[in-house]
């Protein structure tokens, strides 16, 4: 367990230091959002009332929050970033 808290800890100093490879991970997150709460609308729109319908949503939902989070962890380095220079 602590192996894998040094490893994020050096992966996202790393990330910390390269202004280009944040705004990198920041886009495609954003991206990967905005996609994904328009699969949510089109699941509620054109999909039947089903048990499949929900667990596509819930897919679509889990992927928009993982892809939210990330993009404000990218936030955060940039002003950690800012900070710190």
């Amino acid at each position: 367990m602590k192996k894998i808290w040094i490893s994020l800890r050096t992966y996202l100093s790393s990330i910390i230091a390269s202004d280009i490879q944040r705004l990198k991970h920041f886009s495609v997150s954003a991206v990967v959002f905005f996609v994904a709460y328009v699969m949510v609308y089109w699941c509620e729109n054109n999909m039947p009332p089903s048990l499949k319908q929900e667990l596509t949503t819930l897919a679509f939902l889990f992927t928009a929050a993982c892809a939210f989070i990330w993009a404000m962890t990218m936030q955060i380095c940039y002003i950690i970033a800012k900070t710190l220079k």
